[in-house]
């Protein structure tokens, strides 16, 4: 900033006013421009549960007798406040997709890991 203030025909007063100024707004700015920038969704909300399927006693299969089941619910868009610009991804895990998933997540943190440390 101070390098292309420099360049331009302005008194110290409005150099050292706009430097100051720029220092003050410089984070504001900085958000403002990464908001804007960005072409890809955030993930606004995050919630899960664990259910247990239940069947009834007449029932003749026992496969899914308590068998418990992970509830994801995602909100995925812009952060504006305005729910309507958002999208609601709701899915189902069983047991074994939810330890896939896990097992995958913490490859991926070992990768993170790995890199972080060179």
């Amino acid at each position: 900033m101070t390098s292309i203030l420099e360049k331009a025909k302005l008194s110290g007063d409005q150099k050292s006013h706009l430097i100051a100024f720029w220092e003050k707004k410089r984070g504001e700015a900085h958000h403002v421009l990464v908001k804007q920038s960005r072409s890809q969704n955030d993930l606004v909300s995050f919630q899960w549960r664990v259910d247990v399927k239940a069947s009834s006693k007449n029932e003749e299969t026992s496969e899914a007798k308590n068998e418990p089941s992970a509830i994801v619910e995602m909100l995925v868009g812009k952060r504006t406040g305005n729910d309507e610009d958002n999208n609601v991804i709701l899915f189902e895990m069983n047991k074994q997709q939810l330890q896939d998933a896990i097992a995958t997540l913490d490859d991926l943190n070992d990768i993170l890991q790995q890199k972080s440390n060179h």
